[in-house]
């Protein structure tokens, strides 16, 4: 039994010490999530297409007009609803575009604000004395009213829009994920800021 349990510790050994993987090309988490339940059967909502688009950057250096648009137009991600109604990555609308974490990542960092300050301490608001990169997001939930009709029920929505805001970018104090979670019915949807 020794023997057969010695070549499976090669291979974790090795990769306990050296932590590089050795797939060419590891994703990083992207900063944007989303989740959507099928509240008329209490189920995941599999299958749906979602767009994800960044409206506006609002940041204290001013220099964001230029991450609103790439070459190819307003940057935009696609994603689709998997098996348990998530959408956990985001691939560009455009193949030669950033990808969502690379995007959030050139926002400008942040810029203090002046007037002495704050030193220690800061709550999960983001620290005395300096301001983040503020941008405004949706995710477009693209037709409902077709996928509800695939599963024989009339729907009100042909399609839902949520927009919100992300404070700052990853590394950053007080940055968090950024999760939205849509509780989404043939009549009615809900959402909330997830975690």
């Amino acid at each position: 039994m020794t023997t057969a349990s010695k070549p499976h510790r090669t291979p974790i050994l090795k990769f306990l010490h050296n932590p590089t993987p050795a797939s060419p090309k590891m994703e990083r988490r992207h900063p944007i999530t989303c989740h959507v339940l099928n509240t008329h059967s209490g189920t995941p909502a599999a299958g749906l297409s979602c767009s994800l688009n960044l409206i506006s950057v609002d940041s204290p250096a001013r220099q964001a007009s230029s991450l609103l648009v790439s070459e190819h137009g307003p940057l935009s991600f696609h994603g689709v609803t998997d098996s348990d109604g998530r959408v956990t990555a985001w691939q560009p609308a455009h193949p030669s575009s950033l990808s969502l974490p690379d995007v959030i990542a050139s926002f400008p960092g942040r810029a203090a604000t002046g007037g002495g300050g704050g030193g220690g301490g800061g709550g999960g608001g983001g620290g005395a004395g300096a301001s983040a990169a503020r941008s405004v997001w949706s995710i477009r939930l693209m037709n409902v009213a077709g996928w509800y009709k695939e599963r024989g029920v009339d729907s009100f929505w042909p399609e839902v829009e949520v927009r919100f805001v992300v404070e700052g970018k990853e590394g950053e104090e007080g940055w968090r994920h950024c999760h939205v979670p849509v509780l989404l019915g043939p009549w009615s949807y809900s959402t909330y800021r997830g975690s």
